[in-house]
């Protein structure tokens, strides 16, 4: 396969090209705005190969700030979060929803002293943690829907504004590595549970291919896949 192109319809526009350099120069990216509204603030989480996560920020409008994600609960993150906030027009202060895509701790560790500081409500999908209704999230100006997109974890969610058009999808779609596979690290050197991750990833891109029919499918225990003769 690696010697075919792929040309699967697009269906996303990529962003953030400055925080793809950052990363590839191993340097905590800058706030940006990459559309009219959303925000990305990177926040940084410690010992660990991922470097940063991105908190997304729905800049104020009138009836607070919703930050999508929250980042690891160290110091280090909070100390980040604020002056990322501060350059998207808000505070922590301004915070009103903290609804998250998953209960992994880079995105739901400061959420608790976000809370604190500000009143926040803080919403999951009823399979990650507490009950999140699959429908609109109520914050002025910003009417958000969730969607249940179970996968990376059972709870996973896609929030979504119909008005200002932003998906933030979470690490349900990966547009920058979706169809282009690679690893930091020798296989032998990734912990078991980051090898399976890396075999769902994998069959999921493959998944994919078969749907545009550039594959096909032979067997279930174990599955083969082939590439479709032109």
């Amino acid at each position: 396969m690696a010697d075919q192109p792929c040309t699967v319809p697009v269906v996303v526009v990529v962003t953030g090209t400055v925080q793809e350099q950052a990363w590839e120069d191993k340097v905590l990216p800058p706030v940006a705005q990459y559309r009219p509204g959303p925000w990305s603030i990177p926040v940084s989480i410690p010992d660990t190969p991922l470097r940063h996560v991105l908190v997304d920020a729905l800049e104020p409008d009138g009836g607070g700030v919703a930050t999508v994600r929250a980042g690891w609960d160290t110091d280090e993150a909070w100390g980040a979060l604020a002056p990322g906030l501060a350059t998207a027009g808000g505070s922590i202060s301004d915070v009103a929803a903290v609804p998250g895509t998953r209960i992994h701790p880079d995105h739901y560790g400061l959420a608790g002293r976000v809370r604190e500081t500000s009143g926040a409500w803080i919403g999951l999908h009823p399979h990650d943690a507490v009950m999140l209704d699959q429908e609109e999230i109520g914050l002025p100006a910003w009417r958000l829907w969730t969607t249940w997109t179970p996968g990376h974890s059972t709870g996973h969610v896609c929030i979504h504004c119909a008005e200002h058009r932003p998906l933030l999808s979470g690490d349900h779609l990966l547009p920058r590595i979706t169809l282009r596979l690679h690893r930091s690290r020798p296989w032998d050197e990734l912990e078991p549970y980051v090898q399976r991750q890396a075999i769902g990833e994998t069959l999921a891109h493959c998944v994919l291919l078969e749907l545009h029919e550039w594959i096909r499918r032979e067997g279930a225990a174990p599955a083969h896949f082939f590439l479709i003769d032109e």
